[in-house]
């Protein structure tokens, strides 16, 4: 009688479940730390379009057909408003989400809690320092949601 000596041994199999448990402990830790970094990155970019489309608006505001709030803008001063106020205008984009009732509405979402931020208001200020103008971007809102602080300043 013949014995049938094809497969794996019990040591065999618990030994290359040893291995790929070390591998999976070893890549597990690398690839969280780089799923939050691109979400800081994708922060960070979201920072810098906001402050990039706010003196924008400011700009077309001061020297185009814009005006804030029926009004135009002046050399110098602060405009207050909403990031859904940069997104109607055009300035800042933001992504299409379709609503229950079917209807389709722009939403500026952050990155990392994928929370809508378009109700989140900043303050553009345009001041004179060193004979050049320079913008700078606050968030207004204390809403633990919104990003808080000075957002930037460019010239």
């Amino acid at each position: 009688m013949k014995i049938n000596n094809k497969g794996f041994t019990l040591v065999e199999l618990i030994a290359v479940i040893v291995i790929i448990a070390i591998i999976a402990a070893i890549a597990t830790p690398r690839v969280i730390e780089s799923f939050n970094q691109g979400k800081d990155n994708a922060y960070n970019i979201m920072i810098n379009n906001i402050v990039t489309s706010s003196k924008s608006y400011y700009e077309e505001c001061q020297f185009g057909n814009l005006t804030h709030n029926g009004t135009s803008c002046s050399n110098e001063g602060t405009i207050n408003l909403t990031l859904n106020d940069l997104v109607s205008t055009g300035f800042l984009t933001a992504t299409n989400e379709t609503e229950a009732d079917g209807t389709v509405k722009k939403v500026i979402k952050d990155p990392n809690t994928k929370e809508d931020i378009g109700t989140c208001t900043i303050s553009i200020t345009k001041s004179k320092e060193a004979n050049k103008y320079v913008y700078t971007i606050n968030s207004t809102t204390t809403d633990e949601k919104c990003p808080q602080g000075q957002l930037g300043r460019v010239n």
